[in-house]
């Protein structure tokens, strides 16, 4: 009995010993960018949509995808677009999605075209072009014609806020931002009549004044 228990004993772990490894290889992760020719069209006027992937070595295909309209390129070099007329009316998101191949993985961008609608002026004023480090400003974005309704979304390396317009304008007060020059932009949403826009002011932030106190002996 014993040396038969040793006999199967020995049986599996030799099959235990014979299975292959097996091994994950993960993909590389990558990003999308998507750009626009056009940030405003008429309805029926083409648009061109650039996928660019990073790193410029991925392959594969890329779809973009906005509303009712699709369409597909192939990476060249890490990037692709299309044109089309097809964009329906109003503040359409377009996103384009990287499908991925054996060494990269998938990712995806997004942008928005504002199609058959009236064109919209942003304009981005601050209070003052410069502040020092930790201090802050008031922002104020303008929407030409006055009428267009929505929100202004203020953006600046990894700081943002937002508003929503009344009289068509709003203000917000500045985030902390790294010491130099610092570029500010403000983007008009859209509305069910007025097109997407973008403003820009730039923002200086200085070194704080250091203090420092008197020894008392």
């Amino acid at each position: 009995m014993i040396r038969l228990f040793s006999i199967l004993f020995g049986l599996l772990a030799l099959l235990a010993g014979s299975g292959a490894a097996s091994v994950v290889v993960s993909r590389a992760p990558t990003t999308l960018t998507l750009s626009a020719s056009a940030q405003s069209v008429a309805l029926s006027a083409a648009v061109t949509l650039t996928a660019t992937v990073a790193p410029s070595a991925a392959s594969g295909t890329v779809t973009f995808a906005g509303a009712t309209w699709s369409a597909t390129c192939a990476l060249i070099s890490g990037s692709c677009s299309v044109t089309t007329t097809s964009l329906p009316s109003g503040n359409i998101e377009v996103i384009a999605t990287y499908g991925g191949d054996t060494s990269y993985d998938v990712s995806t961008g997004k942008t928005t075209v504002s199609v058959g609608l009236a064109p919209s002026t942003t304009t981005l004023v601050a209070s003052s072009g410069s502040v020092a480090y930790g201090g802050s400003v008031t922002l104020t974005a303008s929407v030409a014609p006055s009428a267009a309704t929505g929100t202004i979304t203020f953006a600046s390396g990894t700081w943002s806020a937002s508003c929503s317009l009344s009289g068509g304008s709003c203000s917000v007060a500045s985030g902390l931002l790294p010491v130099g020059a610092n570029s500010i932009s403000a983007t008009y949403s859209g509305d069910g009549a007025y097109a997407r826009s973008t403003g820009t002011t730039s923002l200086t932030v200085t070194r704080a004044a250091s203090k420092i106190g008197r020894a008392h002996v």
